[in-house]
């Protein structure tokens, strides 16, 4: 069995994402002394349509599973920010984003990120990923640690200074299947994958269009069954 919390603007338990994380928060705390996992599994199902964040980031909670309707069905667009500290979604560690769309819309800002990953480690599955109009765009940002694995997920950057499709920073790395990286349209560096020393990427089934950079002298980037149509 599992908890689950649906979200659409009218008929479900709440009205918008922000609220039902919230409220689940409290739930957990109020009710369960085993905490969401693996083993004691948390959905918030949310609806289709477009749920706009505007400047607030939208936080995951530890072993609970946010998922939408359909990539392009349910749709979660926010807001760029002056240093890039944080995204439009924020992972958690064991928390899986699932089944739908993340916009960043940089609107002239210093930095678009669709999903920032600082020391946390979900896990994206069949989602499609979006950073656009600020002068840094960046689809995923993992950085401090995190371990993120992507399945069946397109992320794509473009336009301003610098776009990256995905950035690892600080000991991060990924794991990657039936992922599509693109960046392009930036006046400067159009990076599918910025991997910087002491960060890995293993990619399978993969697609990356644009500049491979890895930093990393002591491990390689891997890339097995999958397209580089970039210059490394």
């Amino acid at each position: 069995w599992f908890v689950l919390v649906t979200v659409t603007p009218a008929g479900g338990d709440y009205t918008t994402p922000l609220a039902a994380l919230g409220g689940l928060r409290k739930l957990v705390d109020d009710n369960d002394g085993a905490r969401p996992s693996a083993a004691n599994p948390y959905v918030v199902q949310l609806g289709p349509g477009l749920y706009s964040l505007g400047t607030q980031p939208l936080q995951l909670l530890p072993g609970v599973t946010l998922r939408g309707a359909g990539q392009g069905v349910t749709v979660l667009r926010g807001l760029g920010s002056a240093g890039g500290e944080q995204g439009v979604v924020q992972g958690a560690d064991g928390a899986v984003l699932r089944e739908l769309t993340v916009e960043a819309l940089g609107n002239g800002s210093g930095y678009a990120v669709a999903v920032l990953n600082d020391n946390a480690s979900p896990r994206l599955e069949r989602v499609t990923l979006s950073a656009t109009g600020a002068t840094t765009n960046l689809a995923v940002r993992n950085r401090n640690g995190a371990q993120v694995q992507l399945e069946r997920v397109a992320a794509l950057a473009t336009g301003g200074g610098d776009s990256a499709a995905l950035t690892n920073e600080s000991a991060a790395g990924a794991v990657l299947n039936r992922v599509i990286l693109g960046a392009g349209g930036a006046t400067g560096a159009n990076d599918a994958l910025d991997n910087a020393t002491g960060c890995t990427l293993q990619a399978r089934n993969s697609l990356l269009a644009g500049a491979v950079r890895n930093d990393n002298t002591t491990a390689p980037v891997v890339l097995r069954a999958s397209q580089l149509t970039g210059s490394p």
